[in-house]
């Protein structure tokens, strides 16, 4: 009996045909030149990726054209990040060396049972990275024992996995595979921060019920969050996709109700052209409050002076913005693959 691969994304290659880019290469050890096996060679933010065999060797197949962030990762390695541009219908040949990890050596103080602490940080750990949305429920760290909790003098919560955070989202549908490269959360303050490398892999199963559930959930993920957000701006469609937007002075500003009306749509203030066909430079200064559908409030602001999105509306640099309200409460439960509901995948 035949497994049903889930994933509207794979239904969409599969349907509009589109044109392939592949992306080949070959991860030897840096000291030893011999091939690095099972190496995970992925497309951060996507379904794309592959291992190396036992040559070292890997291959990806229907990389969409434009700016990727390519990352290589094994335990027992630094793992190596870079920046990709695939033409359309090219294809790229990519070798790369890994440098073995070096270890601290200190003394190992053996304990007999895990400290209590250590579970109550991961709660908050849990509460913060997964969110608070109905999906955080249906989600499922499998090796939390990677983790690493430490409190500063700040009263800040700080992780660290000594490998890639393996995440079941039954909710949506994905094994999430997550490079941590930084967590810290103010608890002070009320904020938080994290830096991430995720690379998703389809749930499958043979139920049509499981299908529409999961893609449902994917749908609803979607609408209204920031990445759509993105995407109406480039399509310059904020208030036909049911955006309202409105300069405030800091984040958890409002506007009364009475001076709400349709907010703002000055995309000249908001965005310009891209040097390169297709791409859309945030150009907006200070805090935005964006609602979604008269009732959900988030608000956000670039940390850098421009932020390029490509045509699907993906920021090229990740962590050039921050967000609050909504959309911080989404976490990583709410997280989807690129390109799952592109409007340039998809022929008219």
């Amino acid at each position: 009996m035949n497994q049903k691969l889930i994933g509207i994304y794979v239904l969409l290659l599969a349907a509009f045909n589109l044109q392939a880019n592949t992306l080949t290469g070959r991860v030897t050890d840096a000291e030893t030149g011999k091939p690095v096996v099972n190496a995970n060679v992925y497309i951060s933010n996507t379904l794309y990726g592959s291992s190396t065999d036992s040559s070292g060797e890997y291959i990806i197949r229907d990389i969409p054209a434009g700016m990727h962030e390519l990352v290589i990762s094994i335990i027992g390695y630094e793992y190596i990040s870079k920046s990709i541009w695939m033409k359309k219908g090219t294809d790229l040949k990519l070798d790369f060396r890994l440098k073995p990890k070096i270890y601290e050596t200190r003394t190992i103080e053996i304990e007999a049972e895990i400290p209590e602490d250590w579970f109550d940080n991961l709660e908050d750990f849990k509460k913060i990275f997964l969110g608070t949305t109905q999906n955080a429920t249906q989600c499922n760290i499998t090796n939390p024992y990677v983790l690493d909790f430490e409190w500063d003098k700040y009263d800040r919560l700080k992780a660290k996995a000594r490998s890639v955070i393996i995440i079941d989202n039954y909710a949506l549908g994905y094994r999430e595979q997550i490079l941590l490269q930084h967590f810290i959360w103010d608890k002070a303050e009320g904020r938080w921060s994290w830096a991430i490398k995720p690379h998703f892999e389809p749930m499958t199963t043979e139920s049509d019920a499981q299908v529409k559930f999961w893609n449902r959930n994917r749908e609803n993920a979607y609408l209204g969050s920031v990445y759509h957000f993105f995407s109406s701006i480039v399509h310059k469609e904020v208030r036909e996709e049911g955006f309202s937007i409105y300069r405030v002075r800091h984040a958890g500003e409002k506007i009364p109700r009475q001076d709400m009306r349709a907010g703002i749509i000055d995309y000249d203030n908001l965005a310009k052209p891209g040097i390169v066909r297709n791409e859309t430079v945030l150009i907006f200064k200070g805090f935005l409050l964006v609602v979604y559908l008269n009732e959900f409030y988030s608000w956000i602001r670039l940390t850098q002076d421009a932020v390029t999105l490509n045509a699907d509306g993906y920021p090229e640099v990740e962590n050039s913005f921050e967000v609050y309200g909504e959309w911080a409460k989404a976490g990583v439960a709410n997280l989807l693959p690129r390109y799952l509901f592109s409007k340039n995948m998809i022929k008219k």
